[in-house]
């Protein structure tokens, strides 16, 4: 075993050693030879180290006597707790059932839990049936109730429906003659206004326009070609002389 000790390994040596001895013939020299180099590879910790890790693919640690007592003595700690928590557990455990036991014993309620069989007990079905007419009553009387809310409402509805409206207590006040007569009056002068308006914008509109006309007829400028012209006035026409040649006497 991987966990052996160099003693257990070294006893185990012996005993194989002696009982292939022990054979007729003083036993085979091949499984002794065989035996000799198993023990001179366990029995040393480097090799044995080596070998270790050959066989298990891992790191492990060197073995020598100081640690195989040290884990011996870490083992036996660990079982004498571990004996000694399983006694404490056993313990506890006695104490918590007698402390059980003691409180049941002075509980006015012992037993009360159980279910007890009583004369006259209903079924699941009665008592379903029990609690479904239940429910249909309390929803006729909930309707009840709702129809009779409703039937009040509608008559609070007719009163209110029959009360005669009162008179607006802030009137609009009348006019008078008088103040007819001054609307109308500004509202003729006001369409008089805009007569005179609309004429004078009239005017000015067209003194405008004769105001063009002359400057186009007067610019030396030749007025471009519309694109409505027909064939016969696609000839161009000489340019206007300026005013500046014509000569002052024939002017």
């Amino acid at each position: 075993q991987p966990s052996a000790s160099s003693a257990e390994i070294r006893t185990r040596f012996h005993a194989l050693m002696e009982e292939e001895m022990q054979q007729e013939g003083g036993g085979d020299h091949s499984t002794m030879a065989m035996w000799s180099t198993c023990h001179a590879v366990l029995g040393d910790p480097w090799r044995r180290r080596d070998y270790d890790e050959g066989c298990s693919g891992k790191l492990c640690s060197l073995r020598t006597r100081a640690s195989e007592a040290l884990e011996a003595e870490c083992a036996e700690r660990a079982e004498r707790k571990r004996v000694v928590f399983q006694a404490m557990d056993r313990q506890q455990r006695q104490e918590l059932l007698q402390i059980v036991a003691k409180g049941a014993a002075k509980s006015q309620l012992a037993g009360s839990y159980k279910c007890q069989a009583t004369e006259g007990s209903k079924s699941f079905v009665e008592i379903a049936q029990q609690k479904k007419v239940e429910m249909e009553s309390m929803c006729k009387a909930q309707c009840a109730k709702i129809k009779e809310a409703k039937a009040k409402a509608a008559a609070r509805e007719v009163k209110l429906t029959e009360v005669p409206v009162r008179e607006d207590p802030f009137p609009f006040p009348q006019r008078s003659a008088s103040s007819e007569r001054v609307s109308a009056a500004i509202a003729g002068r006001v369409a008089e206004l805009r007569v005179e308006a609309r004429d004078t914008g009239r005017h000015q509109r067209q003194l405008l326009r004769e105001a063009v006309a002359r400057g186009a007829a007067k610019s030396s400028i030749p007025r471009p070609r519309s694109a409505s012209r027909g064939p016969s006035e696609d000839v161009r026409r000489p340019p206007d002389l300026p005013v500046a040649a014509v000569p002052v006497g024939k002017a």
